[in-house]
């Protein structure tokens, strides 16, 4: 059986490892993953304990802006490189896969031991501090792994070199249906709109608050379900206040909640004002229980939307294109609702884990025969 060493160097929560999570346990019997998590990260040790997942905890400081997190960052930097290549040279995996263009020192590490590495890009936007160190080390990795088409674009145009690389693929984020089942849907009063995610600057939050500024007339809802980390504490003061300038109530923030059909199911519409994306789960788990789709053009949701008429997508990055495109569509006949909450869940194919799992396994073979 294929050994890969699956590398995470954030282990506080986020797509990215719920994405590793799902699809070692789908590959589980045909691959041998073995997920390296930060030590410190007790709540995703428990998720993959629960699933009897493979892991390997290794003290891995997080690339911070935090004055003191970086100086961790620096000083432990070649450490933890050495602890990484040691676990490597152990563990003797077929193939190395480095998850986020910050993280770097499985890029490092991978190609020290001699072992190829694959580097999975999530993102379609980073800091220029950033862009420097990958378009520095890009040529590292056997190949890319990318969360959507535009997460390609982005980071071929900051490094030319890695057109070349042969073995690269887009690999969507898997959704565990199971958990999601289809909603068979109809509208009622007031209309209820979903958005979920950590409260962070790129999620554009303020959009939506200028968005619901500009929809007082109209009887709705919108609840933003996710935790606020420390880091993002002022973010969240500053939409407080925003909130209050603009008199806007019917925004609330509602903290973390565990996201399941019970818990869809009391909404009509997902709502994605993000300025930055690349793969969003949220919205392909929406999908997956009939929830038609309002989002900013972000990732490749633009082109599930229109290929599959189950949703509308805000043209412009601003409070009035996003309050337009939510009118279009809770202006829309009862009828016309329910065949796009059909049309969502038919979307939802493409993200089904197991389908996801597969493309997985095919690109394992593929980059391991090579």
């Amino acid at each position: 059986m294929y050994k890969v060493l699956n590398i995470s160097e954030e282990g506080r929560g986020g797509g990215a490892i719920g994405r590793i999570r799902i699809i070692a346990n789908e590959l589980k019997g045909r691959i041998n993953t073995i997920i390296v998590v930060p030590k410190g990260s007790e709540k995703y040790v428990q998720s993959l304990e629960r699933l009897n997942l493979n892991y390997k905890e290794v003290g891995l400081h997080p690339m911070t802006k935090d004055p003191w997190g970086a100086l961790l960052y620096l000083a432990f930097f070649v450490p933890e490189i050495i602890s990484l290549i040691r676990l490597m040279r152990k563990e003797k995996p077929d193939v190395v896969h480095c998850n986020g263009s910050w993280q770097i020192k499985g890029v490092i590490a991978s190609k020290l031991a001699g072992i190829p590495a694959y580097w999975h890009m999530n993102d379609t936007y980073q800091p220029q501090f950033v862009e420097g160190l990958f378009k520095l080390l890009s040529k590292l990795p056997s190949g890319y792994v990318y969360a959507s088409e535009r997460t390609k674009s982005y980071y071929q145009s900051i490094s030319e070199r890695i057109k070349n690389k042969t073995s690269s693929i887009v690999l969507v984020a898997p959704v565990d249906r199971n958990l999601l089942s289809p909603i068979v849907r109809s509208r009622s009063s007031p209309v209820r709109l979903l958005m979920i995610g950590y409260i962070n600057i790129h999620k554009g939050i303020e959009l939506l608050i200028e968005a619901a500024s500009l929809l007082k007339d109209e009887e709705i809802i919108i609840d933003i379900i996710g935790p606020v980390l420390e880091s993002q504490s002022s973010y969240k003061s500053s939409l407080d206040l925003l909130m209050k300038e603009r008199d806007v109530s019917n925004v609330s923030f509602l903290g973390y909640q565990k996201i399941d059909t019970e818990l869809l199911s009391k909404y009509h519409y997902y709502i994605c004002s993000s300025i930055r994306e690349a793969s969003p789960m949220a919205v392909w788990e929406s999908l997956a229980s009939g929830l038609p789709i309002i989002s900013t053009d972000v990732g490749d949701v633009k082109e599930v939307i229109e290929k599959n008429s189950c949703g509308v997508i805000s043209e412009k990055l601003n409070g009035e294109s996003l309050a337009k495109a939510i009118r279009t569509l809770i202006g829309q006949t009862e009828e016309e609702y329910k065949e796009m909450s059909k049309n969502a869940v038919i979307a939802s194919d493409t993200f089904d884990k197991e389908q996801v799992a597969k493309a997985y396994l095919s690109f394992y073979k593929k980059v391991i025969g090579e």
